[in-house]
Parts: structure tokens; sequence; C-alpha cells
């Protein structure tokens, strides 16, 4: 245990970064390594400097890095090595495969179905799923036994057509959740 040095925030950060890297380094040492960051989108400028700094010191190392990020914002973390894939909306037979692979289909339903799903969700995969969830909130489709039911194919559309699913999303917040969404909503940035 060491008293910390009085440092500036900068050399704090080449301090983190330097560590991180020491010991990501180590742990790829022993063998190949893969490190998955999500929503880098949501980082502060000090995280987002310290991942930089990271890819710079790992180069050559056996470890993968894949970040992903929402478009519009200076998230882009590279090497020489890089590969960015810009992954597109879902397509209607991508979200089928996507309502399949939590559960088997009536393939009717699920036909009649898609194209609203598409319509509501714009081929976001969290809003799909989100639709499945406000669907089976609203008793329109039910998962038995790893097998969808759907005993009104007509009230589904019509749910998936009048459906804001993230407003439904919030709607299911507590209280408390709902407070801290508010003022979020308010600072219309990301806090700590």
């Amino acid at each position: 245990s060491v008293a910390a040095a009085g440092q500036s925030a900068r050399d704090a950060n080449r301090q983190r970064t330097l560590a991180l890297a020491e010991t990501i380094g180590a742990v790829a040492f022993e063998g190949p390594l893969a490190i998955l960051i999500d929503d880098v989108h949501w980082m502060d400028p000090a995280s987002l400097q310290i991942v930089r700094g990271l890819v710079g010191r790992l180069s050559g190392s056996r470890i993968l890095l894949v970040t992903a990020a929402r478009p519009g914002r200076d998230t882009l973390i590279a090497a020489d090595d890089t590969e960015r894939v810009d992954l597109e909306p879902l397509s209607e037979e991508q979200i089928a495969a996507l309502i399949r692979s939590i559960g088997r289909a009536d393939e009717v339903w699920l036909a009649a179905a898609v194209p609203h799903f598409a319509r509501t969700t714009a081929g976001s995969p969290l809003l799909v799923l989100e639709a499945v969830q406000l669907a089976l909130d609203r008793g329109t489709l039910e998962l038995v036994n790893r097998c969808w039911r759907c005993l009104d194919v007509m009230r589904l559309i019509v749910d998936l057509t009048n459906a804001n699913t993230m407003a439904s999303r919030l709607h299911r917040l507590g209280p408390a959740a709902t407070r801290v969404m508010r003022v979020l909503a308010r600072a219309g940035l990301p806090l700590t």
C-alpha cells in the first residue's frame, strides 16, 4: 500500500494505461486473449484515451480487441491492423432468424408479423427484442418450452403497428429508475 503521488490527471491516465498494458500483456503471454468492449460511445474521454493508448502498446500481441459503438461520435479505436465492420439494420430474414433463435415458431404467424417487426424497429436488434418483450407483456405472444405461440396474429400486428418499444421499456421502470432517467434526459449527456 502506497500513498498516491500528486499526479496530474494526464500523468494518472498514463500510469493507468501502462499498468493495464502490463497486466493484459502478461495474460496474453500465457495464451491468446480476446477483449470485448461494448458501448464505446458512452465512454468518458479519459477512458477512451486509455483504451486508445492500450491499442498502441499491445500491437503485435496475441490479443483480439473488439469494440462496438454507435455511429456519429469519434469513437474509433484503431491500429494499423484494424478492421472496421459497419453493421446494417437487420433484414426481415434476420429478424425472423432472431425470433427463431429464442424459440420454435409457426411460420404462418411469423411470416405475417415479421414485416411489422421490421417497420416498428427499423431493424435494430435491441428494438426487435424490446418489441418481442412488449408482445410477451401484452400476451400477444407466449413462449412455452422454447416454442412461440401466437393466438391472435391480427392483434399482434396491431400491437406492433402502434408500438413504441422504447416508451414501453421506460414505463416498466420502477419509480427510482424513472427519476434517474428523467435526470439523465434533462442533463442531455451521460453522467458518472
